[in-house]
């Protein structure tokens, strides 16, 4: 019973934070002048809803510090992949979080001592592949990664370090201490960033239409999406629950294409026939890589 609850809810959330990335892309391509002002006030927006946990809980427990410094990876994850998504089509930057799992694997190994077999090797290969075959572009004849990739490779890497610690505050701790300071420490990592463009006076929309639906949407989304999320790395294994919460990338691509087709002044990617071929082989090989 236990088993089936991780697994859907962590393709739960997957469903529901690839709406979150199309609302995030949104914002950036559509309304936000700067995607780290963007990026801070979002990280201190969606803390808003977890200052109900006080009232109802105990949040003074023995896990302040570990929840903070997971929340302090956690929102510096979401820099990096917020300007990766600033630049490059969230169908191609999103697959790539099939690599995080790689990575907690790994550090699973190191800190936790699980041990990595063959097979475990040759999945990182094919991950690997796929990552350079949807990340690579044709640019006067010879193939170019797009600086996306690495962005990526960041924040997949430092997702990974979040997801291990809250892991291991899950063992030590109640879920929702755990995750009111999480929380709080993704705040206060964007705060210093968030007054800093503030006292620069920066305009952080510089259009307003439909923003009071857009924003809201992508708050609860994000709050339902990320609590999903969290309370499946409690239930479950942190390495599988990785692999299927880094399905998102699946649901994205196939968002995006709904939106391109059917909505393109929402989101307009390109879906020309060798693009969206490219993107599903690397995308089908990223996850044989992942499920190796």
């Amino acid at each position: 019973m236990v088993f089936a609850d991780w697994v859907s809810l962590a393709l739960l959330a997957s469903a529901l934070g690839g709406f979150t990335i199309i609302i995030d892309k949104v914002l950036l391509t559509k309304y936000a002048k700067d995607w780290i002002y963007l990026t801070a006030f979002l990280g201190v927006i969606v803390f808003l809803p977890f200052l109900i946990f006080p009232f109802f809980i105990n949040i003074f427990t023995s896990v302040i510090f570990i929840g903070i410094l997971a929340g302090v990876f956690f929102r510096l994850a979401v820099f990096s992949y917020m300007k990766a998504l600033s630049f490059e089509e969230a169908s191609r930057v999103i697959p790539l979080w099939l690599m995080s799992p790689i990575f907690v694997l790994v550090l699973e190994r190191i800190f936790l001592e699980e041990q990595l077999f063959l097979h475990h090797y040759a999945g990182m290969f094919a991950v690997i592949a796929g990552s350079f075959i949807i990340m690579t572009r044709s640019v006067k004849g010879l193939f170019r990664l797009s600086p996306a990739f690495y962005l990526m490779i960041l924040s997949g890497i430092i997702f990974a370090f979040n997801e291990v610690i809250m892991k291991f505050a899950f063992t030590i701790s109640d879920f929702f201490p755990v995750i009111f300071w999480t929380s709080a420490g993704s705040m206060l990592t964007s705060v210093p960033f968030l007054l800093f463009k503030f006292k620069k006076r920066h305009r952080l929309f510089y259009r307003k239409d439909k923003l009071s639906l857009i924003l809201p949407a992508g708050v609860i989304l994000f709050f339902a999406s990320i609590i999903t999320y969290w309370y499946a790395i409690k239930l479950g294994p942190v390495s599988m629950v990785s692999t299927l919460g880094s399905a998102d990338g699946l649901f994205v691509f196939f968002y995006a294409i709904i939106f391109t087709k059917f909505a393109p002044s929402v989101l307009k990617e390109a879906i020309d026939r060798k693009t969206l071929l490219t993107k599903a082989a690397a995308i089908a090989i990223i996850i044989a890589g992942v499920f190796e």
